[in-house]
């Protein structure tokens, strides 16, 4: 047995307070009648005043007392097993972390952007699980399947460009992480939701496009950025991203 509001425990306290009052009044009682008469004559002239009757009368008021307060902190016995089946979608989010999503054609920056967006998806989600998915040139599980969304959020604030050294963006890596981070024995509803400013991409990425489609995991790829595109930014140390021969990337 346990109790669900043990503050009001502290309140038994008043119990031995109660037992000490009526003991003092029965004992304050019986000295001033004794001093009006002898108690035998007593106990004619007052019948209802009976020891015996006020005793079961002091010790119910205590009962109840003692059974308010036993109430109030809520006692609980044992527990209960119930199966609880849940109806959802298992969902990865794969997020290109490459240095491109610095650019800031949309603001604050492409990634910024794209990561209030999952934020603000995340805060939608009810029954289903998600797992997020960084990419770049390489690409790993950042956040396996959970339906613990406060985890996801912190593992999405984590995600920076820094992350991942190997420059790039190959989707080919994101699509196949991503179907690794599923759950292979369970065939439910399953989809990949892709953030990515694209590049020029080669027949491997329709390859596991086409990987994705057979194991039944529907992709959803969403674009962030302008199609005028942007600079990219160096980081702390200012300037811009160029090519060998000094062109504006």
């Amino acid at each position: 047995m346990n109790f669900a509001a043990l503050n009001y425990l502290h309140l038994l306290w008043l119990i031995p307070g109660l037992v000490v009052f009526y003991l003092y009044s029965f004992r304050a009682r019986e000295k001033a009648v004794q001093r009006f008469c002898a108690l035998p004559l007593a106990q004619r002239l007052t019948p209802r005043l009976r020891r015996s009757g006020q005793k079961l009368k002091a010790a119910l008021s205590i009962l109840a007392l003692l059974s308010l307060i036993v109430a109030l902190a809520r006692p609980r016995w044992g527990f209960e097993w119930e199966d609880v089946k849940r109806r959802g979608v298992d969902i990865i989010i794969a997020l290109d972390v490459s240095r491109s999503m610095l650019a800031e054609d949309v603001k604050p920056s492409r990634l910024e952007r794209a990561k209030r967006e999952v934020s603000d998806l995340l805060s939608l989600l009810e029954g289903d699980r998600v797992g997020l998915v960084a990419f770049a040139g390489t690409a790993f599980t950042q956040c396996p399947l959970t339906m613990d969304y406060a985890a996801a959020a912190v593992f999405l604030d984590y995600l920076d460009v820094d992350l991942i050294p190997l420059q790039g963006t190959n989707l080919a890596g994101a699509i196949r992480t991503s179907l690794e981070a599923f759950d292979k024995h369970k065939r439910n509803s399953r989809a990949l939701i892709l953030i990515t400013d694209g590049e020029s991409q080669r027949q491997e990425t329709l390859e596991a496009a086409e990987e994705a489609r057979k194991a039944g995991v529907k992709i959803f790829a969403v674009g962030i950025g302008k199609e005028a595109g942007a600079p990219i930014p160096l980081g702390e140390g200012g300037g811009v991203q160029k090519n060998k021969q000094g062109e504006l990337i």
